[in-house]
C-alpha cells in the first residue's frame, strides 16, 4: 500500500515538472505567435445582411487576448482569452455600413514572457443594393441579318459577378463596354445558315453577393441575299489536293484549340479598322461559291483587294496567337485573338512583320504583313475572317461606327 502511494506520488512529480518545463520553456523561451483562422468572413468577397463571424485562435503556450478594427475603428479591445485555443464569435452589420470596399484587422497578444503579437487585415465588400437591370436598346431594334453579329446591351445600377445570354442553344458571356463601366454587353454570331425566324435570347445577372436577375426580349434575323460566284482556280494535281486538305483540317484544328485558350477578356476597342488600304471586294462575306474542285460551299470571310505587297495591319487590339505558312492553302497565315473567343484570321500573305512573334500583345493598326498571293491564291488579295467561338460572321459590320 505504501509502496502504491509512492509510485503516485513519484508520477505526479514527474508530470507536474514537464508540466512546469513545458511551460517555463513557452513562457520565456518561445517565439511562436499566435496563429487564427477565419470563418464566415473571406477576403475580397461580397457580403449583404448580418456577418457572422468565427474567430479560431490558438497558442503553444496561450493566447492572452484578441483585438479587432474595422476600418481601423476598435470594434472589440484586448478581449481577454488566456487559454491555448479558443473560438470567438461576433457579427458584422453591414447594413449599418456605407456599400463598397472595408477592412477587418484581426490582432492576437500571447501570454508568453515576449507578448507576441500576429495580425491579420482581411478586405471584403459590403453590397446591400437592390439589383436592377434594363436593357439598352428597344425591342425594335432587335434585327439581325444571316452572317452577321447580334449586339446586346444592358445597363446595371452596380457593379455585378457575371452576366450570360442564352440564345440560339448556346450561351456566351456579358462583359463591361469599358473598365468601371455599367453597361454590359454581348455579342452574338448569327450563322450564315441560321433559319430566319423571330427568336428570343435570356440574360441571366449575378451581383456580388449571389441575387440573381433575368432579362428577356425577342429579335429577328433577316434573311440575306448572299451572292453567287463561279470560280476557276489553277489546276492541281491530286497529291497537291491531298495537302490542301491536310492543312486545312490541321488549321482548321489549330483554330478550335485557340478559340478554347482564348482570354475571358475585352482586349478590344470599337470600331474595328479595314486591315488594308482597300480598292475593291472580290468576295463578299457567305457569297455562295462554286469551284471545280469544292464543289459549291460558303466563302465565310472577305477577299480584300489591295496593291501587291502593300502593308496589312492589325484591325483591333488583340493578341498574336498563331503565325504559320501553309504554303499548299491559306499560305502565310496569321490569327489574332481580341478576347472572349472572337478572333480574327488574315490569308495569303507576301511575308509577316519582322516584329510579329506568337504570344505577342498587337495594337489597332500595327502591321502583321504584307498583301500577298502565298498559297493556294489566284493572286494577290487579303482573305480576312473574323469569328464568335468558332461561327464566322462579316467582319465589316465591325467597322461601322453604331454598331
Amino acid at each position: 500500500m505504501i509502496w502504491r502511494l509512492k509510485y503516485i506520488i513519484l508520477t505526479c512529480g514527474v508530470i507536474l515538472v514537464g508540466w512546469l518545463s513545458y511551460s517555463f520553456y513557452y513562457y520565456f523561451a518561445t517565439s511562436a505567435q499566435p496563429t487564427c483562422t477565419m470563418n464566415g468572413l473571406e477576403e475580397n468577397k461580397a457580403y449583404a445582411g448580418d456577418i457572422h463571424c468565427t474567430i479560431h485562435a490558438q497558442h503553444p503556450y496561450r493566447v492572452s487576448d484578441i483585438s479587432l478594427w474595422l476600418d481601423n475603428r476598435p470594434i472589440l479591445e484586448r478581449f481577454k482569452i488566456n487559454r491555448s485555443y479558443c473560438d470567438h464569435s461576433f457579427t458584422l452589420a453591414s447594413t449599418t455600413l456605407p456599400d463598397g470596399p472595408h477592412n477587418l484587422k484581426i490582432q492576437l497578444t500571447d501570454g508568453s514572457y515576449r507578448r507576441n503579437i500576429a495580425s491579420q487585415e482581411i478586405p471584403f465588400i459590403v453590397d446591400n443594393i437592390i439589383l436592377q437591370a434594363a436593357l439598352v436598346k428597344p425591342t425594335g431594334e432587335c434585327k439581325v441579318l444571316q452572317g452577321r453579329t447580334l449586339h446586346v446591351q444592358f445597363q446595371v445600377n452596380k457593379e455585378i459577378k457575371e452576366a450570360k445570354i442564352n440564345v440560339l442553344s448556346r450561351t456566351y458571356p456579358c462583359f463591361a463596354e469599358s473598365p468601371g463601366s455599367t453597361i454590359y454587353e454581348c455579342f452574338v454570331p448569327i450563322a450564315c445558315e441560321e433559319i430566319p425566324n423571330e427568336f428570343l435570347y435570356t440574360i441571366h445577372i449575378t451581383d456580388q453577393v449571389g441575387n440573381h436577375l433575368s432579362l428577356e426580349n425577342k429579335f429577328q434575323v433577316i434573311a440575306f441575299p448572299f451572292k453567287k460566284q463561279t470560280l476557276t482556280m489553277r489546276s492541281k494535281t491530286p497529291e497537291q489536293d491531298n495537302y490542301i486538305s491536310a492543312q486545312a483540317k490541321e488549321f482548321e484544328e489549330k483554330l478550335a484549340e485557340l478559340i478554347k485558350q482564348s482570354p475571358a477578356k475585352k482586349l478590344w476597342r470599337a470600331p474595328f479598322c479595314i486591315p488594308v488600304e482597300m480598292t475593291s471586294i472580290t468576295t463578299d462575306f457567305g457569297t455562295i461559291r462554286t469551284t471545280q474542285e469544292k464543289g459549291r460551299y460558303a466563302h465565310k470571310a472577305l477577299d480584300l483587294i489591295a496593291p501587291p505587297k502593300s502593308v496589312v495591319w492589325a484591325p483591333a487590339d488583340g493578341i498574336v496567337v498563331h503565325i504559320h505558312d501553309y504554303e499548299h492553302n491559306s499560305g502565310k497565315t496569321v490569327v489574332i485573338d481580341h478576347g472572349h473567343s472572337l478572333i480574327s484570321i488574315f490569308f495569303h500573305l507576301d511575308n509577316f512583320a519582322s516584329h510579329l512573334r506568337e504570344g505577342d500583345k498587337i495594337k489597332r493598326g500595327q502591321p502583321i504583313g504584307t498583301v500577298g498571293k502565298s498559297g493556294y491564291a489566284n493572286g494577290y488579295h487579303l482573305h480576312w475572317g473574323m469569328s464568335i467561338d468558332g461561327i464566322e460572321i462579316e467582319p465589316i459590320q465591325w467597322t461601322k461606327m453604331n454598331f
